[in-house]
């Protein structure tokens, strides 16, 4: 979306994050809720709901899982991305490369209170999000971190900084 132009009717952003717990998938559904509270015309792809559809006799179809997400990225509008950990999760620092790829706008959101390399994230992905959202789990509450994606996301989307 470029500088200047309205919002369109409807938004698709793609929530990238750790999804291999059940505090994190807890997190992920509850931001993700959030979110559409706050941007009601936005549709906000939760890749741990879409992999779903892709256990056929109990087992995960990893390729099919792929290639989903690669295209959910590709349709999204944005990318918000969960950079939590002392390394952030290797799933979603490649989603973060490749819709920097596809020029996709992304808010990177650290809740941790560790640090690492580059103002508390690895180089290449504090330097590559649009913004990094630092707001450590000893202040913040879902709801309030979700206020701060929505505001950052539709400032980005409105200018068009990438």
């Amino acid at each position: 979306m470029r500088a200047g132009k309205q919002m369109p009717k409807s938004l698709k952003i793609y929530l990238a994050a750790p999804l291999f717990t059940l505090a994190e998938r807890r997190l992920n559904t509850e931001l993700a809720r959030e979110l559409t509270k706050l941007i009601p015309q936005a549709e906000i792809i939760l890749p741990q709901i879409r992999a779903a559809e892709f256990v056929i006799d109990g087992k995960m179809d990893f390729e099919n899982v792929v290639r989903d997400c690669i295209r959910a990225i590709d349709s999204a509008d944005a990318l918000v991305a969960i950079l939590d950990g002392a390394d952030s999760d290797s799933g979603t620092s490649w989603e973060c490369g490749y819709a920097y790829a596809c020029r996709k706008p992304i808010v990177g959101v650290r809740t941790d209170l560790r640090s690492s390399e580059d103002g508390g994230l690895n180089a290449m992905l504090q330097r590559t999000c649009a913004q990094v959202i630092v707001s450590p789990a000893t202040r913040a509450t879902v709801k309030s971190l979700a206020r701060e994606i929505a505001a950052t996301l539709l400032l980005i989307l409105r200018t068009g900084s990438r």
